[in-house]
């Protein structure tokens, strides 16, 4: 898996220089390795996650705080439905940037911003402007809280 894009390339350029840390970068990178290993392919070639390694992302406490830990499992769980199973040997494995392939949002969400003109050195103003058409509802919901 070495040299492939992570799941999460690109994200921290997103957000606005001063808020830059390494303890933001090394959030980011963990969080993409769990991706990484989060989804296979079923011996259906249907898209599943690997109940073992959403739980071990789920433990991680540098990522998801305790106290928010059991109704995240809770509504990631009833999301997924059927598709959270334990990895089945006759499965395929997937980066999370194979898996945009089907149909999840990966690495394209970071460069549709780009081409929609996001700069993280941009206002609120200008953000609404540049990704308002993409995004209504926080737009909507960042109006009222003003």
């Amino acid at each position: 898996m070495r040299g492939e894009s992570s799941a999460l390339e690109g994200v921290a350029d997103l957000v606005p220089p001063e808020h830059v840390s390494d303890e933001l970068r090394s959030s980011i990178d963990k969080l993409s390795e769990h991706l990484d290993g989060l989804l296979f392919l079923d011996h259906t070639a249907e898209l599943a996650v690997d109940r073992s390694a959403f739980l071990a992302l789920c433990r991680d406490e540098q990522l998801l705080p305790a106290e928010i830990r059991d109704i995240f499992i809770l509504e990631t769980a009833k999301y997924c439905g059927r598709r959270l199973k334990e990895f089945e040997t006759k499965g395929r494995r997937l980066r999370w940037r194979e898996a945009e392939k089907y149909g999840l949002v990966g690495h394209a969400g970071v460069d549709e911003l780009a081409e929609r003109g996001y700069k993280p050195t941009m206002s609120q103003e200008d953000i609404e402007a540049a990704i308002g058409d993409w995004y209504p509802t926080w737009c909507r919901a960042r109006r009222s809280n003003t």
